[in-house]
């Protein structure tokens, strides 16, 4: 495997490990209410998760850069919805959301079509 192929399944990692941080900080923030958005912002922008979580995702863009240098965009950008697959499980695992057989099939599809392009 190209080194930078392994450069972007860390941009993704990193990615998903950022979001993931992010929806986690977020739920411990509280909901966003209009009326006390300057709230939540304080409270969001001092979270250490959603710190945390900001970093990693701003780490995954630099490091998109070093991959864009080296593949195609045309086969790295499909390479990304990998994400999709991993925020998933992590969805369900960490945050209990629920996992319903079209997200099954869609993951399916997904996987299929990154090893379409790859090709």
């Amino acid at each position: 495997m190209n080194a930078y192929y392994l450069l972007l399944l860390v941009n993704v990692a990193l990615g998903v490990a950022g979001q993931t941080l992010i929806k986690w900080g977020v739920d411990r923030v509280g909901g966003f209410a209009l009326a006390h958005w300057l709230a939540f912002a304080k409270a969001s922008f001092t979270n250490p998760a959603i710190l945390l979580g900001e970093f990693l995702y701003g780490m995954s863009a630099i490091l998109w850069l070093v991959v864009l240098s080296k593949i195609n965009l045309s086969i790295a950008y499909p390479m990304l919805s990998l994400g999709y697959i991993l925020v998933l499980g992590i969805s369900a695992w960490l945050f209990h959301e629920p996992v319903q057989a079209i997200n099954i099939v869609g993951v399916i599809l997904i996987c299929g079509g990154v090893v379409l392009v790859s090709r």
